[in-house]
């Protein structure tokens, strides 16, 4: 349902049946890593997260049910649910710990800047979001997003929102 290329080009992760996150080693096409049941089923108190899937959909052209990023220099795959998160170590194909707060602020969109800093959309108050350092989650600073797609530059500190008011992009 959804695929992700790591930078280096070696791993593709995949969300299959839109429910289990998957990697692939490109080059065997062996799979590498599993977590099933990553994104679980809509039942009970789950319609807030039906929502924001509902609202995705609606906005994109590309509706996405998990944010997922590989970090810049390919060492880490970080991906959420909005409810459920996991960071994938890359050189060891497992499941790494997450410190601080990273887990706590991820429930909405997020972008890496850089290797070693990410910033956070907050869902339910964009113009309250984080940038954090990473891998530890601490707050660096706060930044103030709307309900934009993120995309981080390739050069410099520099995030890219689309679309902007009257504007194809806007950069902070």
């Amino acid at each position: 349902y959804q695929s992700l290329l790591s930078p280096d080009g070696k791993y593709l992760a995949c969300l299959e049946d839109a429910k289990d996150l998957l990697l692939f080693d490109v080059a065997t096409g062996k799979e590498v890593f599993r977590k099933n049941s990553f994104v679980s089923p809509f039942v009970g108190e789950d319609f807030a997260f039906l929502a924001v899937l509902m609202r995705i959909a609606m906005l994109s052209s590309h509706p996405e049910l998990i944010h997922e990023h590989f970090s810049p220099d390919g060492k880490y795959l970080l991906a959420t649910t909005g409810r459920d998160s996991i960071l994938v170590d890359m050189g060891e194909l497992k499941s790494a710990s997450m410190e601080g707060s990273l887990r706590g602020h991820l429930s909405g969109q997020f972008v890496f800047m850089g290797r070693d800093k990410i910033v956070v959309e907050n869902e339910r108050k964009p113009a309250k979001s984080y940038v954090l350092s990473f891998p530890e989650g601490k707050v660096l600073s706060d930044v103030a997003l709307g309900s934009n797609s993120l995309a981080a530059a390739t050069v410099g500190d520099f995030l890219m929102l689309r679309p902007v008011e009257n504007y194809a992009v806007g950069v902070i």
